[in-house]
């Protein structure tokens, strides 16, 4: 079929046609835009969640791992009891025996403990470093750990604390060794 022309007037033509047009290019470009707009804040929001739930990268999980929950387990009763430091130290050997124990905060936690507990300021606060660098907020400690979270501010205060003791022993007892 053909459009017909009609005319009114001469300054006003009108057309008149019997058939639609094939289609619309406002009807398709709007869907096709907000389509696109979904798929980009779909894709925005799988990655944002995907960077707020990842533990650093760097995190390997070594003490964590099922395999070592026992150790963990082990470990816990021990903690912020310096009576029990010498089993605390067999716990904390097998820990060291770990490849990258350093990067999983479980691990890191029992080294603070146990250093804190020795009095053991460089080694302590080694571990609070490591500790740091490994320590995600969202993924928190192993729940075996059973530490909670006025615990382990407490711990991070301790490793400060005997760090300024033991540079005040040394300083104390350098004179006499020589």
């Amino acid at each position: 079929m053909s459009a017909k022309t009609s005319v009114s007037s001469e300054a006003n033509p009108q057309i008149v046609t019997s058939e639609k047009p094939a289609h619309n290019r406002k009807g398709f470009k709007f869907p096709a835009t907000l389509g696109l707009v979904v798929l980009l804040l779909v894709a925005l929001a799988i990655t944002a969640f995907l960077l707020w739930t990842k533990p650093s990268t760097l995190s390997t999980d070594q003490c964590s791992r099922a395999s070592r929950q026992t150790m963990l387990r082990q470990a816990a009763p021990l903690l912020f009891n310096p009576a029990k430091q010498a089993q605390l130290k067999l716990i904390v050997s097998q820990i060291q025996q770990l490849s990258n124990y350093q990067l999983d905060p479980n691990c890191d936690a029992v080294l603070m403990a146990y250093y804190v507990n020795a009095y053991d300021g460089p080694n302590a606060q080694k571990s609070l470093n490591w500790f740091n660098q490994a320590y995600s907020p969202h993924k928190g400690l192993s729940s075996t750990l059973n530490i909670n979270s006025s615990e382990l501010q407490a711990l991070i205060a301790n490793v400060t604390l005997v760090q300024k003791q033991s540079a005040i022993i040394n300083t104390v007892l350098e004179p006499m060794s020589r």
